[in-house]
């Protein structure tokens, strides 16, 4: 069902632009999207996906083909 996975990642990209005020740097790890942090420059150097962006933009694709 594209349309869940599109409110999931739209959700999970909020959460990341939205840093948690009281997280504990220590735990940053454990998220699927580092809370502390916004967007960086080098934020697709290593990254081996799609943006989250991107992700939304091919299934919105995806379910227009449909």
């Amino acid at each position: 069902n594209p349309n869940g996975l599109i409110k999931a990642l739209s959700k999970l990209e909020n959460y990341s632009k939205n840093p948690l005020k009281n997280a504990d740097p220590s735990s940053a790890h454990m998220f699927i999207i580092n809370p502390l942090s916004g967007k960086s420059n080098f934020s697709s150097l290593f990254r081996t996906h799609p943006s989250t962006e991107e992700r939304i933009k091919a299934l919105k694709n995806l379910k227009i083909k449909a």
